[in-house]
């Protein structure tokens, strides 16, 4: 008889917060579905598919979506509590998913790739991709790029290799250093936020702080010091492939501007208002070019979020994507 646990302890599990003991549980639990008889085998196809329809609308309600009325105006309600309250029912439909449904059991193979330290995110996409790395740390991967996560439990540093760009809210871990690889740069940290830009070496590597600290450094087995710099919020370290040099400069306002944490509110207010307010508030160039889009309405509040929070929040509750330009614009298209 499979063992019964409580939505509780899920989102407990979900915020990192068990004991050891409940962890267990947890994991006994999900362990409990590796052998059992797939129920969802001996329903017809139509009924398979009604059921999955079923499964992500409750997610989707849950998570602050609206459905689309027969008429053009579309509106949302979305806030960070929806986010939360909604945590431990799609953990739960996202393994009740992987149990029914054979086709998601890539789940399975993303557990055990985390397992093994070869866990990787990409983005082929052009927005950007927020991850959650198994520290629990926050990820957004900049379009065309990648991050490797190389470390397993119980290692004593977590380390990370990336190519492209990235903005990094790692979670503060003492005993367990956090260090990026990006090409030839090194980054060391204990808990901060960040952005990671390397390309190629036709271009310079940079990383800027947005808060607390850094340590920049190119790593030199050969050489009995290390050459680094300690980098501080609206600072940048910057390495000159070319001439391999690493140099601190000042960050200007536009290289982090999207990840200031502002706050504002919408009670039902039209999408092209929405979007005035943010362009003003995060000095951007936010549009949106479909005529239908204009009857869009939101009410939410944004406490204390960045831009690419917002818009993630926004594509969720209007059932909308963005896309950012090659001159760094941003555009919301209709799903």
């Amino acid at each position: 008889m499979r063992t019964r646990i409580s939505t509780e302890l899920i989102d407990k599990y979900l915020r990192q917060e068990c004991t050891k003991e409940e962890e267990e549980v947890i994991l006994r639990w999900y362990a409990s579905f590796d052998d059992a008889v797939n129920p969802v085998e001996s329903m017809a196809l139509k009924e398979q598919e009604d059921l999955r329809f079923k499964m992500l609308e409750k997610v989707r309600m849950k998570a602050g979506y609206a459905k689309l009325p027969q008429k053009k105006k579309k509106s949302g309600a979305y806030t960070l509590s929806a986010v939360l309250s909604a945590a431990a029912l799609v953990f739960v439909v996202l393994l009740a998913g992987f149990y029914f449904f054979p086709g998601l059991r890539s789940f399975e193979k993303r557990v055990n790739a985390t397992r093994s330290g070869r866990l990787v995110f990409t983005n082929a996409s052009q927005a950007l991709k927020r991850c959650v790395l198994p520290d629990g740390s926050s990820i957004w991967l900049k379009p065309s790029s990648s991050l490797h996560y190389l470390s397993k439990p119980g290692d004593k540093y977590r380390e990370v290799n990336l190519e492209g760009e990235c903005f990094f809210d790692v979670v503060h871990d003492v005993s367990r250093p956090f260090i990026v690889h990006a090409g030839e740069l090194h980054t060391r940290v204990l808990g901060t936020s960040f952005n990671v830009k390397a390309y190629d070496s036709t271009m310079p590597a940079e990383v800027s702080v947005v808060s607390g600290k850094v340590l920049v450094y190119l790593p030199d087995k050969k050489a009995e010091t290390v050459r680094g710099l300690v980098i501080l919020p609206k600072q940048k370290a910057v390495y000159s492939t070319a001439s391999h040099t690493l140099a601190e400069e000042e960050v200007t306002e536009g290289d982090l501007k999207i990840w200031a944490r502002k706050s504002v509110a919408f009670d039902n207010a039209p999408l092209p208002q929405v979007i005035s307010v943010l362009n003003k508030k995060f000095n951007v160039d936010i549009s949106a070019n479909d005529e239908e889009l204009q009857l869009y309405t939101l009410k939410a509040d944004f406490s204390g979020q960045s831009l690419p929070v917002i818009l993630e929040m926004i594509s969720r509750s209007l059932d909308v994507n963005y896309q950012i330009t090659g001159d760094n614009k941003i555009i919301i298209n209709k799903n």
